[in-house]
């Protein structure tokens, strides 16, 4: 069994959430930019980290893991729980 198939595996028992590129993905990590560079003490959130939390977000989901600082600021300016690993 390749990584990928372990992970199909763990897709199809639900152990992972797939949440498909969307309009609304799209709209949720702008949003999220904006937000946060417009904060009174802006958060210089890249790109990347903004269509994470944007897929968190559409996906309706309401926490993350990541050591990264910037993206614990971000998180917690849009109301998303972060944990630290």
């Amino acid at each position: 069994m390749t990584l990928f198939d372990l992970y199909l595996l763990h897709v199809r028992q639900g152990r992972y959430v797939t949440i498909p590129w969307t309009d609304a993905v799209a709209k949720e990590a702008r949003a999220i930019l904006e937000q946060c560079i417009n904060a009174t003490l802006p958060i210089p959130l890249r790109s990347l980290d903004g269509l994470h939390l944007g897929i968190l977000l559409a996906g309706k989901l309401t926490s993350i893991v990541t050591a990264d600082l910037k993206m614990r600021q971000a998180a917690t300016t849009v109301g998303i729980t972060s944990i630290v690993p």
